[in-house]
């Protein structure tokens, strides 16, 4: 078979003007090319009369256009009107459309949510459970047409619910061998390099092919070619480079690692959160059944608070302050004495961007753990980047760190290799 051309067009004037960044084409572009396509290009256009022409080169250029963005329901929202144009057709008012917005967001329905039930007449409309506006799907010229939602999560949605079905079945793909695998802690660069570096040393896997998506609190690594053992070797030449922790094979959170790891010991856990603020306990409770595993998070921010609530020692905070091992090991303590868990796991450190030091830099992060058994232990990070992205790793963290911690103290050691960024 050739290969089938792909172009991708994300709309809004926010992108083009740099407000927000445009992550559709890369997250489109790496599932399409994973799956055989050949995407031409993307772009980013702006709400404006010149979608219409653009969507025409599109049409004369691929096999299938894909369109993200522009099916709100405000006036600017123009994708349906000129992907109307471009099909020859006019907009028709679907009411069996209207009626499942109505019914899933009774509240949202004035009249300028009708505009969303707007659908360019001969296209098929693409249900989207994750929001208000429908998607759809049509065909000129020979090329497929696909209109999706512009919010990533309701695009990420639509397009596995939707769009990569329909394109596998359709152009008759053959199914790929895949291997699939969880990677944290660990930027995109570095472990591009990482993969590169095993490529290079290693000429009998020269087969295997890789790619990555870039996902909230880790990256999925998805190895494709050769034979199912090649890209394990691969798979286990980067664990022993990176940390056998960070690489895990399958499809997998950190959390879910955690609370298998729970379930199958039959234990429960508690966390003491500082510069995290509670992001560790939203992220546990975000997974159905947690209250099972999970007892609560105590978010100590202050001094005062950590005194109060978890007994950390006034001596211990004016001789070593709130971000040490000393402090760490206090709240983990005090937490795991207050809930009357099996394990505990505390977090604190300077998130920036100010309150570092040359001594405690910004990105520092400190890790207490201590259990029922009377083993309490501490363990220092240091992320750089900014202040979401050291709470987001300092989370993560807490989530591996607790896992190990489980099979022992001296676990914990395997910590010092490392070769997170």
């Amino acid at each position: 078979m050739s290969e089938i051309s792909v172009v991708i067009l994300s709309i809004g004037t926010e992108l083009t003007e740099g407000i927000i960044r445009d992550s559709h084409g890369q997250f489109l572009s790496s599932e399409l090319t994973a799956r055989g396509f050949s995407v031409r290009r993307i772009e980013q256009l702006p709400d404006n009369d010149g979608l219409l022409a653009r969507f025409q080169d599109g049409v004369n250029d691929a096999d299938v256009v894909i369109i993200t963005g522009g099916l709100g329901p405000t006036a600017d929202d123009i994708t349906r009107d000129a992907v109307a144009n471009l099909c020859g057709k006019g907009l028709e008012f679907r009411e069996d459309v209207w009626e499942m917005i109505k019914d899933r967001f009774p509240r949202l329905c004035g009249n300028a949510n009708q505009r969303q039930a707007m659908i360019p007449e001969g296209c098929d409309v693409l249900d989207n459970p994750f929001g208000t506006a429908p998607g759809f799907r049509g065909e000129v010229d020979g090329t497929l047409l696909f209109v999706l939602p512009g919010p990533p999560k309701e695009l990420r949605g639509m397009a596995e619910l939707h769009l990569f079905p329909f394109v596998e079945h359709h152009f008759a793909l053959p199914v790929r061998e895949l291997s699939e695998a969880s990677i944290f802690l660990i930027g995109e660069s570095r472990l591009e390099e990482a993969c590169r570096e095993i490529a290079a040393d290693n000429a009998d896997l020269e087969s295997v092919l890789w790619g990555t998506r870039v996902q909230e609190r880790r990256i999925s690594l998805y190895l494709r070619g050769g034979r199912e053992e090649d890209r394990l070797r691969f798979l286990d030449l980067l664990a022993k480079k990176m940390g056998k922790e960070l690489v895990r094979l399958g499809d997998l959170n950190a959390e879910q690692i955690l609370f298998s790891t729970l379930k199958e010991r039959g234990l429960t856990f508690a966390a003491a959160e500082s510069c995290t603020g509670g992001m560790l306990g939203s992220v546990l409770t975000s997974l159905p059944g947690s209250s099972a595993y999970f007892l609560g998070s105590c978010v100590s921010y202050a001094d005062s608070f950590k005194r109060r609530f978890l007994g950390v020692g006034e001596a211990t905070l004016s001789q070593y302050g709130a971000v040490s091992r000393e402090c760490a090991m206090e709240m983990a303590l005090g937490v795991l004495d207050a809930s009357g868990a099996d394990v505990a796991c505390s977090i604190t450190g300077i998130a920036g961007p100010s309150g570092g030091s040359v001594e405690k830099p910004v990105g520092t992060v400190w890790f207490g753990l201590a259990g029922k058994d009377g083993a309490v232990s501490a363990r220092q990070f240091r992320f750089g980047f900014s202040r979401d992205s050291v709470r987001r790793r300092a989370t993560v963290t807490a989530m591996l760190l607790t896992e190990i911690y489980l099979d022992g103290d001296d676990a914990l050691d395997m910590c010092g290799f490392w070769q997170y960024s």
